[in-house]
């Protein structure tokens, strides 16, 4: 930093160590400029908590936090607002922070027999007490939550996941948006031959051999990609057109 001429501002200067240590856990200290910066176990960088252990269960609960804040708001100002701008104060309350960095957070389910998240778990309470408060019934009511979500024409937690995933795998594929995952995506080999899965607009999958790969984003979006029927894999309609046609396709199927 010196030779190109900066310099930090230590008020606003942290680091932070990932993984275990082998022996001494004391924090470490360094020096920039006057001040003394001390390691930190979690620091927050563009609206999320990094942890030291690589855990999300501290951004988790301050996300919560947010949310049930939020939920207080909706809920009181639900009967003060009319149907028409009720989907707007919703999204912008409460389904955004749901979404934000959703896919980092859980790993998207296809069925009911995969496994799910305390994390998911935890959301998807919360956005049930949004749509409670948004069709303004109570948890005894014992409405059933995905009917309800489909009349609101809402996904759920892990449904906005997917959409997320699919609709990012895509700008990956027509705008070049990540290069290198555009390339593992989409190399074939030396082969020549057109194969259904390359006619079909289908991505090739990676071979993953550690749970981490597994719920890493290069297999998902191969996952969830080639689950989409063949007309929305179509790369030549619209952005606008695909994501609405990929939310109505979420809406009706038996993903949870």
């Amino acid at each position: 930093m010196a030779s190109n001429e900066l310099i930090a501002n230590d008020s606003k200067t942290a680091f932070i160590l990932f993984g275990k240590r082998q022996e001494d856990d004391t924090p470490i200290k360094l020096n920039i400029g006057n001040a003394e910066i001390m390691e930190q176990t979690s620091l927050k960088l563009l609206g999320l908590t990094f942890s030291n252990d690589l855990k999300w269960n501290e951004h988790t609960e301050h996300t919560l936090n947010t949310l049930n804040h939020r939920l207080y708001l909706f809920k009181h100002a639900r009967n003060k607002l009319p149907d028409t701008i009720i989907p707007s104060v919703a999204n912008a309350l409460i389904t955004s922070h749901i979404r934000y960095a959703l896919p980092i957070l859980v790993t998207p389910r296809l069925s009911d027999q995969d496994p799910r998240s305390s994390i998911s778990n935890s959301l998807q309470v919360a956005q049930n007490h949004m749509t409670r408060s948004w069709i303004q019934v109570k948890k005894i009511d014992k409405v059933n939550m995905k009917s309800a979500r489909s009349s609101l024409g809402i996904l759920s937690v892990n449904q906005l996941a997917i959409h997320s995933i699919i609709t990012e795998t895509r700008k990956i594929l027509i705008d070049n948006t990540i290069p290198w995952i555009k390339n593992i995506l989409t190399e074939r080999g030396t082969t020549k031959m057109n194969t259904r899965a390359a006619t079909s607009n289908k991505i090739r999958s990676q071979p993953s051999k550690t749970e981490k790969n597994l719920k890493g984003f290069i297999h998902q979006a191969f996952k969830l990609w080639n689950a989409l029927p063949k007309e929305l894999r179509d790369l030549s309609q619209p952005s606008q057109a695909f994501n609405q046609k990929v939310k109505k396709w979420l809406l009706s199927s038996d993903i949870p």
